[in-house]
């Protein structure tokens, strides 16, 4: 049940739930329960006064500050233990596995293998805000990562993983290859986006979306007046389209379903979203694949199965 309850909803102290991401937050402490949350919110001291609630809030906070994180107690690295717990992959599950590992007392080694360039960030945002910077999407600073003992080895793709010797290959970025050994690991790599095998789909302008450089591309290309067509009509299909859109670009959506999010939350939801589509002014194609893709060296049209 989303909202407040007084038992936690299931049996603990009482609790705060995000009717939207479904997070869960400790009322008393801050501390997240459960759910898609990085930080606890913070929480103050209240009361109810002659039927008003007055809350002692930090006069920094009222000015317009940042409330203050909330985190569980971590332990740091430990020289004497000599464990080792590789995290394949380097996303918010990666990350909240080291979170973890380090609340509950682990103080082994922490290696986070990642092939991109950068600490984790949060990746939901970039179809909502493709042209945002790493700085502001990172879910922890650097500083974070030495304080707590995790190393993260960026640029690292991980070419075999194995089991019997408990050996992690991979490359480096200067193209070299290294062994890491390993007591525990956890593969937390992640999806791919799924890319169409048709005549032109590798044409100069068409991108998938996944990677803060893919976001960075298509926030480049994004000019007010371009024509653009999103293939794929679920939730980043429908995100991305419609942060297009404000952008002052011409959107059209080509989906195999009748309805966007059709699959997931069924037709009559999805013709709601479909009556926003044509609201704000984006060209919904339901039913539809694409054929190929137009151009020579850029591409500059797409045509569809009959």
């Amino acid at each position: 049940r989303k909202g407040v309850s007084s038992a936690g909803g299931r049996g603990g102290g009482p609790t705060v739930t995000s009717p939207l991401h479904d997070a869960t937050f400790d009322l008393k402490t801050g501390e997240v329960v459960r759910g898609p949350s990085v930080d606890g919110i913070a929480t103050y001291r209240s009361q109810v006064v002659d039927g008003a609630v007055h809350a002692d809030i930090p006069v920094a906070v009222l000015a317009g500050g940042e409330h203050e994180r909330v985190t569980k107690a971590m332990c740091k690295r430990r020289s004497k233990d000599s464990r080792v717990f590789a995290l394949v992959g380097g996303g918010a599950a990666s990350l909240a596995a080291a979170e973890t590992l380090r609340q509950e007392g682990f103080g082994g080694r922490i290696v986070m293998l990642t092939k991109e360039a950068h600490l984790p960030y949060n990746r939901v945002k970039l179809s909502k805000t493709p042209g945002a910077t790493v700085e502001s999407l990172q879910l922890r600073p650097a500083d974070f990562f030495h304080k707590y003992g995790i190393e993260v080895r960026q640029e690292a793709t991980v070419s075999k993983l194995r089991s019997g010797s408990q050996e992690i290959v991979y490359t480096t970025p200067d193209g070299g290859e290294e062994v890491l050994k390993y007591d525990s690991v956890l593969v937390a790599a992640g999806g791919s986006p799924r890319k169409l095998f048709c005549p032109g789909a590798n044409l100069e302008g068409i991108t998938t979306l996944r990677t803060l450089e893919d976001a960075a591309e298509i926030s480049r290309r994004a000019t007010k007046g371009q024509k653009i067509v999103v293939v794929g009509g679920s939730f980043v299909g429908m995100e991305i389209a419609s942060t297009l859109k404000q952008k002052g670009c011409e959107v059209s959506v080509v989906a195999m379903e009748t309805v966007p999010f059709e699959q997931v939350l069924g037709k009559k939801v999805g013709s709601s979203f479909a009556r926003v589509l044509q609201k704000e002014g984006v060209e919904w194609y339901g039913t539809a694949q694409v054929r190929l893709f137009r151009g020579n060296q850029i591409v500059n049209g797409v045509e569809l199965e009959d």
